[in-house]
């Protein structure tokens, strides 16, 4: 009687962060990993070579960004199948938030591969360090969409919270971006606290209203990254005050779900 052959075993892909602006703040476990691991997938060939040159070795790469290579995909299959760990790194940050590495994890997992990370830089809980906003709940609502109608609808649903509202776009909509915002928060005493640059050569934080922070950006020289959080409108959830005005917070409301006076309490509802 043989033994059967035991099965390869089947590689890991890593999840690692990378800088948000200063290629100092890269972690130490992601430059070792860009040394050893055999397969490399980066979002984009710039910021590849910036941080292999970091980590101080030439190596060839693949590249995966929102336009989908399935060809990446096909052959990260194969390396983790051959039992070859597969490393990505997205532009900036730590991947997956708002970027492309769900579908290389989706192909980890259908394999059964391991997933290992390497927590790192956000621009997310960068910007939550230095806001004066409590962010113990906060909505992440992502990107804008493009289209100024679809931008003005998008800010106006989830502006329309009680908690701080966390947003993302790009550099080069940044003017439109914050022309919108101010257009829907105009006259509002709502307060936004944006984190421009972070880590960068020209990081600065703002807290300002929607107009004055729209004021700033028509003032700067060049479009940066950023990222936004909004107060949110002071009211419970769901919101009651009509939108975009804040409720003071020491105002006080009576449940509408508990009886007052002389109300009687209605019998409890028959199961059927």
């Amino acid at each position: 009687m043989t033994n059967s052959p035991s099965k390869a075993p089947i590689g890991t892909l890593w999840m690692a962060a990378t800088t948000l602006g200063d290629i100092k703040d890269i972690p130490l476990r992601s430059l070792e990993l860009l040394k050893e691991c055999p397969f490399l997938v980066f979002e984009e060939d710039k910021q590849a070579r910036q941080f292999l040159k970091a980590a101080g070795v030439q190596r060839q790469w693949m590249r995966y960004t929102e336009q989908r290579e399935a060809f990446t995909l096909e052959e990260l299959e194969k390396e983790l199948l051959a039992g070859n760990d597969a490393l990505y790194m997205s532009d900036q940050g730590t991947p997956g938030l708002a970027d492309p590495g769900r579908d290389l994890v989706e192909v980890a997992l259908r394999v059964g591969a391991k997933l290992r990370c390497v927590p790192g830089p956000s621009s997310l809980t960068a910007t939550i360090s230095v806001c004066p906003i409590d962010c113990r709940r906060f909505q992440f609502a992502g990107f804008a969409p493009r289209d100024e109608q679809d931008r003005e609808d998008f800010l106006r649903q989830h502006l329309d919270h009680p908690w701080p509202i966390v947003l993302f776009d790009t550099p080069y909509r940044m003017r439109q971006f914050f022309e919108t915002l101010a257009k829907v928060l105009h006259g509002s005493d709502r307060k936004i606290f944006v984190g421009v640059d972070i880590s960068g050569e020209h990081e600065d934080f703002w807290w300002d209203t929607a107009d004055g922070v729209f004021k700033r950006v028509t003032e700067l020289p060049e479009k940066r990254n950023y990222v936004v959080i909004v107060e949110g409108n002071g009211g419970d959830f769901p919101a009651k005050k009509p939108f975009p005005g804040k409720r003071p917070q020491n105002q006080n409301r009576p449940n509408s779900n508990r009886p007052t006076g002389n109300q009687k309490k209605s019998p409890p509802a028959r199961r059927r």
